[in-house]
């Protein structure tokens, strides 16, 4: 009688059962019961995952965007308000002088004033965030199948090279890949047991989301669009009006969003993506880029042998199971992995927005479908074996070229403000050639006078707007003549990317270069791996 009264509704996704006469038994209190019978495996992958993002945390120096967050973030709430939306310039009608909000920003400035400035304590930040992910990744896997799943999920998560680089940058990925994942718990758990609690927590993750980074709503879409394939009625009016209250609570930077969209639309330093650019996507999933010689073919394999037998496991536990509930969340996080990718790439061949670390979040749910695939489906335990070997080669080829890559844009900032100290005299001009290699040594070397030169306006690396500089109090030179008008000796610091660049281009050298080169006398040259210092004397 109940069945014919209070008949079963299932997700083709969440593979839950919504009416009211049902209760899931994967409740958050139950989970964390029947962990803390045997704890020892979820406490070991969480301090694996700790330490992982440790290594090469002060090895590696901080490059633009992470100085860049640094000095904007030392500014407080109400300047960087005002360099974010404050108008680029005068010829550009509407148009934001930033493009991400505040939310990350904020943190690190709380963050800066309780743990200070130093590379480790800013970091740190982004490592806690991402040692977060892996511990909800681990819940909602546990939530979604069982416990073998969830530590599967643990440990690549933990491993992940995608995910330990940017658990490494101060930058706003980590915490918008955190929240994404917790919205997408939340949903679950909304949509498995109708309470109004958990509607409004993924209304209030989904607004903390959009606020840490704009491309979040790309997720945050997919994400949502999951009940659309529901054939009940309540879970699609909960995320309607969850939506709502995720809008209400981003209406006061909702508001300013058109001038975001604006400012990238008339400079953004990213290209229109080929379709090789879906494949550096899956990469990045596993293995993390830049991958160096014998090293990407190798990473190129695994990845497309792993994408290939996730989805074949997919595709044999939907044949064999007819829908199942299983089925039905692992697809979903199928569709979490990979529906974003390829929302991002469609969406840029119009406007150009595609970045692989914005799909840092797709990256985790990746991790959780692969887990359920090799897991979960009924695989030959050789099969299974070799297959979480393959992709455990892959993370670690992925984590051993991160740890030691020192290339562009990561450089020795740090030894070429030693340099400077030694051998700077009153009176001298340090001029950069950009705000590349500008903001990195201001940084590392804030008691030294700099100065730089702007990027050519209009340009895609035109990204540092003049109410942005205004509020960091570092303004760009208007050029090369004003800049070192009077100077008797000029420090000038460029990228040796930068020289080849032009060589490139038919140029006999860099063009700054041979203007300095023409009323000065070059004295000496340090290289600094691909940094380039030189000494100029009248």
């Amino acid at each position: 009688m109940a069945e014919k009264l209070h008949p079963l509704r299932w997700s083709i996704h969440l593979g839950v059962r919504v009416t009211a006469a049902t209760k899931p038994k994967n409740t958050l209190v139950s989970l964390f019961r029947r962990a803390s019978l045997w704890p020892w495996p979820e406490v070991s992958l969480l301090c694996l995952s700790f330490c992982l993002r440790l290594v090469g945390v002060l090895s590696r120096p901080l490059w633009y965007d992470e100085a860049f967050a640094v000095l904007f973030a030392q500014k407080g709430v109400a300047a960087m308000v005002e360099g974010t939306i404050s108008p680029a310039a005068e010829n550009i009608g509407g148009a934001a002088a930033d493009v991400h909000p505040l939310l990350y920003y904020s943190l690190l400035n709380l963050w800066m004033q309780v743990f200070g400035i130093s590379p480790a304590a800013v970091r740190t930040l982004s490592i806690l965030f991402g040692t977060a992910t892996v511990a909800l990744l681990y819940v909602l896997s546990r939530a979604l199948f069982d416990r073998r799943t969830g530590l599967l999920a643990a440990l690549f998560a933990a491993l992940s090279p995608f995910q330990v680089h940017y658990a490494q940058e101060v930058r706003m990925y980590a915490l918008m890949g955190l929240l994404v994942v917790a919205a997408a718990l939340a949903l679950w758990l909304a949509v498995a047991t109708g309470r109004l609690r958990w509607w409004l927590l993924f209304a209030l993750l989904a607004a903390l989301a959009q606020y840490s980074h704009n491309l979040a709503g790309v997720h945050l879409v997919v994400l949502a669009s999951t009940v659309l394939f529901l054939r009940h009625k309540k879970p699609i009016l909960g995320v309607i009006l969850a939506g709502l209250g995720a809008l209400l609570v981003y209406l006061p930077w909702l508001l300013l969003l058109p001038s975001q969209i604006a400012r990238v639309r008339t400079g953004y330093w990213t290209e229109k993506p080929g379709v090789d650019r879906l494949i550096t996507g899956l990469l990045s999933y596993i293995t993390n880029l830049p991958l160096t010689g014998v090293w990407l073919p190798a990473g190129l394999f695994i990845a497309l042998f792993v994408f290939t037998l996730a989805a074949w496991q997919s595709v044999r536990a939907l044949s064999s199971s007819r829908w199942s509930a299983d089925t039905r969340r692992g697809l979903w996080m199928a569709w979490l992995a990979c529906a974003p990718l390829l929302a991002l790439f469609v969406v840029s061949q119009w406007q150009p927005v595609f970045i692989e670390r914005a799909l840092l979040p797709s990256g985790a749910f990746f991790l959780v479908w692969v887990a359920w695939g090799f897991g979960s489906v009924n695989m030959p335990t050789p099969v299974r074996w070799f297959s979480i070997a393959a992709l455990l080669l892959g993370m670690g080829i992925g984590l051993l070229n991160h740890w030691q890559y020192r290339g562009f844009p990561y450089s020795s900032f740090p030894q070429v403000g030693q340099s400077l100290r030694e051998h700077y005299l009153d009176g001298d001009l340090i001029l950069h050639s950009n705000k590349l290699t500008a903001l990195p040594l201001m940084y590392y070397a804030p008691e030294l006078p700099q100065s730089y030169l702007p990027d050519p306006p209009g340009s895609g690396s035109d990204t540092l707007a003049p109410a942005t500089q205004h509020v960091l109090e570092l303004m760009a030179e208007a050029g090369i003549e004003t800049a070192t008008d009077g100077s008797e000796r000029v420090w000038f610091i460029l990228f040796e990317k930068a020289i080849e660049e032009f060589r490139q281009a038919g140029f006999a050298t860099h063009p700054q270069l041979d203007w300095l080169d023409q009323r000065y006398t070059r004295v000496q040259v340090e290289s600094f791996e691909d940094l380039r210092l030189y000494l100029y004397e009248r």
